[in-house]
């Protein structure tokens, strides 16, 4: 926390400084800001057959109000599947080959990407500002997308991978902006209707929150023709939301859900204090590589290891380490979460294997490299950044750099073996006295075991 000295220890020494110092300029006030124009960020590519459309907007689950859990990935998806009422299209009208975008939300951003062949660029570009600045929202379009939301949340349950991740995110953040699921709760989505999805586009998308991209063979007359649409967006600032410090868990606890199946999906990990998009996160995450690099880094989990590295929305202000097992028989369940527990526990106490750190160095590279030889998450991930709008080093760069050392002292100084939060999901039945024995450390009583059914979650 940054402390501020009162007036009486600090005001004559701040007076004696203004005296002799000429005034600063006046920087930007917060209406100014307000009214610039979103920034654009180009990737030129002449040789391109294709246009890429990007927006990136801080409208992410984290602005969801309480109580209203889903209203952001609501929303998104009703601006992404609905009519735009400012311009329409007609036969001859370069929109009209225009089809819908790609939508992704997460807990911080929202990313809207639209791939046109080069000879409709135009209509690519004035589709998304349309989308953006003034989508067509009706009861219809929110009936759709909310029964879309609802039927995507029970089939959810079914995906034991992706299932086990969420709770895992969701408990890691218990009683924290990150804690609920993006795409909401049964019990919430029906009361969500056309008044509060007009107003959380009101209040999130405006320039101020808003970065767009251009990709493919940009030409000056459509970047210009982006910036003049752009124009559409509401000169407004929008409420940030301040988030807590990560809570630091206590010993290791285990939840098990029961969805049947004959296997078992088991994610484990905890909150880190590491800032996003640091060296020292990169160093992290190497470090968990050489565990596995296709199964363990940094949350969310469903896009670890080789795919470590943020989708457009996945840019956090805070982040948590993450592992996850291979679908497994209940009889493997013990060994196995055994086997990692005390993988990670030789992690902190010695450090990565020189070979296993220069494997996972290759690994993750040849992955970075393969996300960026696609121009189109290549263009997401630069318009999200700059979104994001914290400081981040390059990556590819920074798996160079790392010494060895620093990889170590990474992973000594940040991960916690024997307090681990940890998500079974899947045939789990008469598995908790096993899930405790491998979850608790050596000579320690067994960890917690909560168990749950299916029914009823994400309520």
């Amino acid at each position: 926390m940054r402390w501020v000295d009162p007036w009486w220890r600090s005001g004559l020494a701040l007076g004696v400084l203004c005296a002799c110092q000429p005034l600063p300029p006046r920087g930007p006030v917060p209406v100014e800001v307000a009214a610039e124009l979103p920034r654009v960020v180009v990737q030129e590519d002449p040789a391109a057959s294709e246009v890429l459309v990007q927006a990136v907007v801080r409208a992410g689950s984290v602005h969801d109000p309480s109580g209203a859990e889903g209203l952001a990935a609501l929303t998104a998806a009703v601006m992404a599947a609905g009519r735009t009422g400012a311009r329409v299209a007609t036969p001859g009208d370069p929109s009209a080959a225009v089809g819908a975008p790609e939508v992704v939300v997460d807990r911080e951003l929202v990313s809207l990407q639209l791939r046109c062949p080069a000879a409709v660029a135009t209509g690519c570009v004035d589709r998304l500002a349309d989308l953006l600045a003034a989508p067509e929202i009706g009861e219809a379009e929110v009936e759709a997308m909310r029964a879309r939301a609802l039927a995507g949340l029970a089939e959810g349950v079914g995906d034991g991978p992706g299932l086990a991740a969420e709770l895992l995110d969701a408990w890691i953040h218990e009683g924290h902006a990150y804690g609920h699921p993006v795409a909401g709760r049964t019990g919430v989505l029906p009361v969500l209707d056309l008044d509060r999805v007009r107003a959380f586009r009101a209040e999130r998308y405006v320039r101020e929150t808003t970065v767009l991209g251009l990709g493919g063979p940009v030409t000056p007359p459509l970047l210009e023709r982006l910036s003049a649409r752009s124009a559409g967006l509401v000169p407004r600032r929008a409420p940030e939301v301040p988030l807590m410090r990560p809570v630091r868990g206590g010993p290791t606890e285990v939840l098990a859900v029961a969805t049947g199946g004959s296997q078992v999906d088991v994610v484990l990990g905890h909150a880190v204090g590491v800032r996003p998009g640091s060296v020292e996160a990169v160093a992290l995450a190497l470090a968990l590589a050489t565990l596995d690099a296709d199964a363990a880094g940094l949350l969310p989990l469903d896009r670890v290891g080789r795919g470590a590295w943020p989708t457009p929305a996945e840019h956090r202000r805070q982040v948590a380490v993450g592992l996850r097992l291979p679908p497994l028989p209940p009889d493997a369940v013990g060994p196995a979460l055994a086997a990692r527990r005390d993988a990670l526990r030789g992690l902190v106490a010695q450090g990565p294997d020189a070979r296993a750190l220069a494997s996972a160095r290759v690994a993750l590279r040849e992955a970075l490299d393969a996300r960026r030889a696609d121009p189109a998450l290549r263009l997401a991930d630069a318009v999200a950044s700059v979104a994001a709008g914290a400081e981040r080093v390059d990556v590819r760069s920074a798996l160079h750099a790392l010494s060895d050392a620093e990889v170590r002292r990474a992973a000594t100084q940040h991960l916690r073996p024997d307090a681990l939060r940890i998500v079974a999901v899947g045939a789990v039945e008469g598995l908790e006295e096993a899930l405790g024995r491998a979850a608790a450390p050596e000579g320690r009583t067994a960890a917690v075991v909560h168990r749950r059914d299916a029914d009823g979650l994400f309520r």
